[in-house]
């Protein structure tokens, strides 16, 4: 095995090969020559390709050049191999040839992330996960052998669950060697293999960290191989597939005497007088209902809650993603703001000192809402925090999640210092910054899209993670629009919610707005013609933005089919709309050729969606029509999966249908709107 060089046999034993012809070898490591002799009188007739397996062989812990090795057949040898070559017998049958030896590369496992448990105290006991990507294919009854430094331990026979594009978190037989500090996973037989270039995720449960504290770091590592893990796959017969690959090992231990104290301190009854542990109660309250969760997350992020760093950020972080929210229903939405009848809107139109004076009269109210987005906002931003810490895989550690989640936790740090909004004048500096905030996420759907680009296969979970962290960033939107919107009356609408939406008129507008960006990125190809059919005085209570954007989403993609028939003309796309007053239901229909099941269905996800952001700046969920729109290269990431978000967001439902060889026809139903619709 591996890293066990006791068990390597001795230059005076034989390995005998059970294949036909039957042969014995003798290394000579003194000489670094293998001898392999014929056995049972076997004879190799002239002309016979030949393969030579040699098992259990062990690459060099150094990077060497491309080499070569020689090879010469004799009839019969007078010696041994121990003895110089310049004094053997018998008659060279062939060679000497020169065969090239691959350069060796220790470590070429690549992607091989630290060894990392979930807690680093010292002593505790948890699940491990490990992530690589093998270079070499690990065949039926292949191993992965993972060697540990000192300290850590774990049953004889731990565990073990892995994770590849095949496999889904399947459990494997796994052997624990403590003498030698080996872990060996064996895949088995029944067919079960791993295909080159597959990602890996490997948990080991039920570890035991070291009982004191050891810092384990990439420089210690260099310096002391002890202090590092090592990855290798083996061949099922012990041969070297691929590595060692050494691994960086987590530091024992994060947590320390002065955390305890801290904790210990916060959960005193009186320490809620102190101002310096003014988290006291939170935590207190947080351990009273049971979510003791929250405190084990301050503690193993090392999250000093009275810090003056960065520490009390995350903190707070992790602190309110806890604090439940209330579904907001549409009254509730609407009650956000002041309330003008449809004549003040009127009367206040075009009159900016009017609308100057009804907004100090109105102070109250718009103060009030402001207050409430002071207390939502950062709590939710801090669950769309935590969520980028909870996708998927390495997806959390990709740079542009990690830059996403410096600029979401500096977002939410600016809002949690900005003081209370008290007055119009206040009010006003709030909501200003809030448009910063929107400014500096406009590059966020590239964030997302460039790390989802990256993956080598879409992890279990993608979906959900990444529907929360939308859902959650389509919700913030409303609800400051809705503010914003409130200050300025406008005849038919209660902020953003319009009292008489027209799906026709809103998808004719689209139309009109679409025409010459589209027009201009076809590159001289002919732009469809979208014809829309419908009652146009047809209208029900709803917000016409999200009408808008899930329309924009759905005539692009039936453009790119129409586009892709390669007819001179290309066939027209058609809408249909019609309703009642429970809600409206919408068909987008195409006759570009149609598609499969399975490619219909992986235009709405995200794995297969993702493509490099665009120069166009786009972003689906933007409130202009032109960011949503622009770039029609028709390849930008998600579109359709957050068309669909924004259909169900008030029950609603948006479907692909396609049918082979004649079109596709996607279908959307959207409620009307009643005081029972919730916001999430």
């Amino acid at each position: 095995m591996v890293g066990r060089k006791s068990e390597l046999p001795s230059p005076n034993e034989y390995a005998v090969n059970s294949a036909l012809p039957q042969v014995k070898a003798l290394w000579a490591a003194s000489t670094r020559m293998l001898e392999v002799t014929l056995l049972n009188d076997s004879v190799i007739p002239a002309d016979t390709p030949l393969v030579l397996v040699m098992s259990g062989v062990f690459t060099p812990e150094t990077a060497t050049p491309q080499g070569e090795i020689i090879v010469t057949t004799f009839d019969k040898l007078a010696v041994r191999s121990t003895v110089p070559q310049s004094t053997r017998g018998g008659q060279i049958i062939d060679g000497p040839t020169a065969f090239a030896i691959p350069k060796i590369v220790p470590g070429c496992i690549e992607g091989a992330k630290r060894w990392s448990p979930f807690n680093c105290c010292p002593g505790a006991v948890s699940d491990v996960t490990l992530s690589f990507i093998v270079c070499g294919k690990v065949p039926t009854g292949g191993k992965l052998l993972v060697e540990l430094p000192g300290g850590w331990d774990m049953d004889e026979q731990p565990k073990v669950l892995l994770r590849t594009p095949v496999y889904h978190n399947k459990p494997f037989t796994a052997t624990w060697d403590r003498k030698q500090h080996t872990l060996e996973v064996c895949l088995g037989n029944g067919g079960k293999f791993i295909a080159t270039k597959t990602k890996v995720i490997l948990t080991i449960q039920r570890v035991k960290n070291p009982d004191k504290e050891t810092l384990f770091s990439a420089v210690s590592a260099a310096n002391d191989t002890s202090a590092a893990a090592r990855l290798t796959t083996l061949s099922a017969s012990g041969g070297v597939i691929d590595g060692p690959s050494k691994l960086e090992v987590a530091r024992i231990s994060e947590l320390r005497e002065s955390d305890f104290e801290i904790i210990i301190k916060v959960l005193d009854a009186d320490a809620a007088e102190n101002g310096t542990y003014k988290y006291g109660q939170d935590l207190r309250l947080a351990c009273g209902r049971g979510h003791l969760e929250l405190v084990r997350e301050w503690v193993s992020r090392g999250c000093n809650p009275n810090a003056g760093d960065g520490a009390k950020v995350l903190a707070e972080v992790y602190r309110l993603h806890h604090v439940p929210l209330p579904p907001i229903t549409l009254q509730a939405l609407l009650k956000r703001g002041p309330k003008s009848s449809p004549a003040v809107a009127a009367s206040l139109a075009n009159d900016p000192q009017a609308l100057s004076k009804w907004r100090e009269v109105n102070a109250p109210a718009i103060v009030t809402s402001a207050q409430l987005l002071h207390r939502e906002v950062p709590i939710r931003i801090a669950r769309r925090i935590v969520d980028l810490e909870n996708l998927p895989d390495e997806l959390p550690n990709a740079k542009p999640i990690v830059s996403l989640r410096e600029q979401l936790l500096d977002s939410f740090d600016r809002l949690m210092s900005c003081p209370l909004p008290a007055n119009l004048a206040t009010e006003h500096e709030f909501m200003e910054l809030h448009r910063d905030i929107r400014k500096q996420h406009a590059t966020m759907h590239g964030n997302i899209a460039e790390a989802v680009q990256a993956l080598e296969y879409e992890p279990q979970g993608l979906s959900e993670s990444l529907d929360n962290f939308y859902n959650s960033r389509i919700g913030i939107r409303m609800l400051v629009d809705q503010h914003i919107a409130a200050q300025t009356p406008t005849q038919g609408f209660t902020g953003i919610v319009a009292d008489e939406c027209s799906p026709v008129q809103i998808a004719q507008g689209i139309v009109n707005k679409v025409k010459p960006l589209w027009q201009e990125s076809l590159k001289g190809e002919q732009l469809p013609e979208i014809r829309v059919n419908g009652d146009v005085g047809a209208t029900y209570r709803y917000i016409p933005q999200h009408i808008e954007i899930v329309l924009t989403e759905v005539f692009k993609n039936a453009v790119i089919n129409s586009v892709a028939a390669g007819a001179s003309t290309p066939p027209p796309v058609t809408v249909l709309i019609s309703g009642g007053p429970h809600g409206v239901c919408m068909k987008v229909s195409d006759l570009g050729g149609g598609m499969t099941r399975k490619k219909a269905n992986a235009l709405s996800n995200y794995y297969h969606t993702a493509t490099s952001p665009s120069s166009s700046g786009y972003d689906p969920v933007a409130d202009v029509l032109e960011r949503r729109a622009s770039g029609l290269d028709f390849s930008d990431s998600f579109g359709l999966r957050i068309a669909q978000l924004y259909a169900k967001y008030f029950g609603g439902e948006l479907a692909i249908m396609p049918m082979e060889g004649h079109g596709v026809d996607t279908y959307i139903y959207m409620n009307c709107l009643t005081g029972a619709s919730e916001l999430k």
